[in-house]
């Protein structure tokens, strides 16, 4: 009887060390699916925003490129009117410059938002299984008292 209910216990420890275990590997594997996934958006957010402001630079160029083309053929013989023109399109470059820093500025803090959010995400997984691991200590204890107890009842 003694040999069977230590077997038994055995049994039992091994299963509970097994789910455990399970548990375990599944929220390291969420936690590290999470780290990735938000590193994957952090990057992509990055790409768009930086696509987004190459091509709006890129089609704004080209614009004021062939405005002042045009310009230039219209009034070849008035120099001093094409001056004033070119310098109004660099201030309107300098204002656009600035619009794209500006919302640069706003991408930056939304990746870094995002990141911070990712982070808490992962602390929080971190301390589910900080508290699995107390609860896996905990249900060792209970188990090695209740060996104890079955002994001392098998012994009696």
């Amino acid at each position: 009887e003694k040999e069977g209910g230590e077997a038994k216990l055995k049994s039992v420890r091994e299963i509970a060390e097994k789910e455990i275990q399970s548990q375990r590997d599944a929220r390291e594997k969420e936690l590290r699916s999470e780290k990735e996934r938000g590193e994957k958006e952090l990057r992509s957010e990055k790409e768009r925003g930086d696509k987004e402001m190459k091509s709006e630079r890129e089609a704004r160029v080209k614009e004021l490129k062939t405005e002042r083309d045009a310009r230039e053929k219209q009034v070849a013989g008035e120099k001093a009117a094409a001056a004033s023109s070119l310098s109004a399109l660099e201030r309107k470059l300098l204002a656009e410059k600035a619009k794209i820093q500006e919302a640069a500025l706003v991408l930056e803090k939304k990746l870094s938002a995002n990141k911070t959010e990712s982070v808490k995400r992962i602390t929080s997984l971190e301390d589910e299984k900080a508290t699995d691991k107390t609860r896996k200590e905990t249900l060792e204890r209970d188990l090695k008292a209740e060996v104890v107890r079955v002994e001392a009842t098998d012994k009696t």
